[in-house]
């Protein structure tokens, strides 16, 4: 699965799964045992900051910033 996503994404998250599936392949499965539960981890920590980068920030955080004031007008 990680593989199907590096191949399909092509970009720093792709790039931060293949280095970490690297370093997983390199390693003696004994090693991989005891690393296995923080790389877990690491994929739900990212996962979860891609989606909240999908979803944006609330209106009420985006006081000054112009970026925020593109897409409140375009989504309008």
């Amino acid at each position: 699965m990680t593989v199907i996503t590096v191949v399909v994404r092509l970009d720093v998250y792709s790039l931060l799964y293949g280095l970490l599936l690297g370093l997983l392949l390199l390693l003696s499965r004994r090693r991989c045992a005891m690393i296995w539960p923080f790389y877990m981890i690491l994929l739900m920590a990212v996962l979860l900051v891609q989606y909240l980068f999908c979803l944006g920030l609330p209106h009420g955080m985006c006081w000054g910033q112009s970026v925020c004031v593109i897409s409140a007008t375009a989504v309008r």
